[in-house]
């Protein structure tokens, strides 16, 4: 499902009075790193004749559009000024909020906790960063986590891993799994659009084979 936010702002000046339109496809606002598509028109302008500024982060342009990619790097007020080219007049300035985009939910194999195979986990890759109930592009990266496996509750393996993708020690660990052992992963770790470092919630499962 895709948002529109559509926000339009009457400006007046001695010379012109009219209507500039931006529609932004994203109607929770700006997110630190992500490029937000928006489309910004001006009545009795062409796009050629605008120039749209930011007072922080970078903006592009489509080619022969008035389409736009704005990212925001810094958390806060984003400020987005419509200039005329020629004179560089005032035409809108209008003020969003930039933030952190929601921290995501860490899953393996589309889980994230709950009954899971031995036989399933061995085929996975290692974990991801999602979003399973919005549509957004998650742009974390799990960086660091913890694997703990018990068995009546004894510790029968325990490492701390870098990045995301499982090692062939992991998957040994999975192979000498039995059923109704419990397996945690522990410690995740994500860096985010913006490089932002976060830590992530804990996942646990009971083996069913």
């Amino acid at each position: 499902m895709k948002y529109a936010l559509y926000l339009l702002l009457a400006f007046h000046s001695l010379s012109v009075t009219g209507q500039v339109a931006i529609q932004n496809d994203k109607e929770n606002g700006y997110y630190l790193g992500i490029p937000t598509h928006v489309t910004i028109a001006a009545k009795n302008y062409s796009c050629e004749d605008l120039i749209i500024l930011i007072d922080s982060g970078i903006i592009t342009k489509d080619v022969n559009t008035c389409e736009y990619y704005i990212t925001a790097y810094k958390p806060g007020e984003l400020r987005i000024k419509i200039e005329e080219r020629k004179t560089h007049k005032v035409l809108c300035e209008k003020r969003f909020r930039a933030k952190y985009m929601p921290l995501p939910t860490p899953m393996v194999g589309g889980r994230n906790r709950g009954k899971i195979s031995k036989k399933y986990l061995e085929n996975l890759p290692g974990l991801f960063a999602v979003y399973p109930n919005i549509e957004i592009d998650s742009r974390f990266i799990i960086t660091a986590f913890t694997v703990i496996i018990l068995r009546d509750n004894r510790v029968l393996f325990i490492k701390d891993y870098s990045g995301a993708k499982f090692e062939e020690s992991v998957f040994s660990a999975f192979r000498t799994m039995k059923k109704d052992d419990k397996l945690f992963f522990v410690s995740i770790q994500c860096k985010g659009p913006a490089s932002e470092l976060s830590d992530m919630p804990s996942m646990e499962f009971i083996i069913t084979d």
